[in-house]
């Protein structure tokens, strides 16, 4: 009898710390489940609000390019004005206008006050203007860390670009890019520019010099926003990019 009560006591025992290792076991395994699917959680929250950050910041990049072209055709405009009010009042002096008709020399008189006028507006534009372009905050205000987790697309980001492109999206397949085609994308692969975040960190001067070193006939190109439409797709922004795309031309605003 009392080896029977042994060899049970034996038994409840071993039966105890079996269960006391299984239940070790899976508290583990369910606080490193816990722990991953947390920080999935978060990474998953940090790569959104980073994209939506990008995404805001390209109509800001558009809208201070706009206000440079705008200054530069402004200030051309000024010069030509300038160049005019010199001619006009080269001939002011009274004596220039020895046996010219009266009527004649207050036209000029006219002109002149009328460039000085259209001068002064000019000027006040593009004071106006260069007044909204340090507004535009800089190019600097993209997310830092962005080749650290841009590109990390699943099947379901290309699946995203196919319902928007309707058409399958290949993985950092440049063509994506408006302006870019097989022939300019065996170009930059050459160079060393192979996924989307490589063009993307490529500043478009340096795309240009990457063109014509490689055939002077592709200086026609403009890869001024090739490097934004890529940084959209290695985000997995493939709709933003579908749309701004439709008002492009050639990869030109």
């Amino acid at each position: 009898m009392p080896f029977t009560f042994g060899k049970g006591f034996i038994w409840i025992l071993l039966g105890v710390l079996l269960g006391a290792a299984l239940g070790y076991l899976w508290h583990s395994w369910r606080c490193k489940n816990s722990a991953s699917t947390s920080t999935s959680v978060t990474e998953t929250e940090e790569v959104t609000r980073l994209r939506n950050r990008v995404a805001n910041l390209e109509p800001i990049v558009v809208e201070r390019d706009r206000l440079k072209i705008k200054v530069g055709e402004v200030e051309s405009d000024l010069k030509a004005c300038l160049a005019s009010k010199n001619t006009v009042a080269a001939a002011a002096p009274v004596a220039a206008f020895a046996g010219v008709a009266q009527g004649d020399h207050d036209g000029v008189v006219v002109e002149r006050d009328r460039l000085h006028g259209l001068v002064g507006a000019h000027e006040a534009t593009i004071g106006d203007l260069r007044a909204q372009l340090a507004a535009v905050p800089p190019p600097a205000a993209v997310p830092m860390g962005f080749a650290a987790f841009a590109g990390g697309l699943g099947a379901a980001d290309l699946d995203r670009g196919r319902a928007a492109f309707g058409k399958a999206i290949r993985m950092d397949d440049l063509k994506i890019v408006e302006g870019i085609g097989p022939v300019l994308e065996g170009v930059f692969n050459s160079a060393g520019i192979e996924t989307w975040v490589h063009l993307a960190e490529t500043p478009a001067p340096r795309l240009r010099e990457i063109l014509v070193a490689a055939d002077d006939r592709h200086r026609i190109h403009n890869p001024e926003t090739w490097p934004r439409q890529s940084r959209l797709a290695a985000l997995g922004e493939f709709e933003a990019l579908k749309a701004w795309q439709d008002s492009l031309s050639a990869g030109k605003g």
